[in-house]
């Protein structure tokens, strides 16, 4: 079983998610730790919206779009 993170650890990680803007990937690396450890601070601090992938979504339908229209042009 892995060690408990250190408490200033933890709230620098949690710093992190509440201030947004980042991955969690990014938020890992930077502080030494797993993308999943990074979730579930987020989910213990009842941060239910850091990660969400609303953009990704959004990026998703536009390309879907793009390419039909390419299709029934070609």
């Amino acid at each position: 079983m892995p060690a408990k993170l250190a408490p200033d650890l933890r709230a620098a990680v949690e710093a992190d998610i509440r201030a947004g803007g980042q991955s969690t990937r990014a938020i890992g690396k930077a502080h030494g730790v797993s993308e999943g450890t990074v979730r579930n601070i987020a989910r213990a601090a009842g941060v239910t919206d850091a990660f969400t992938r609303a953009d990704t979504k959004k990026a998703t339908e536009a390309a879907v779009a793009d390419n039909r229209a390419w299709r029934a042009a070609t």
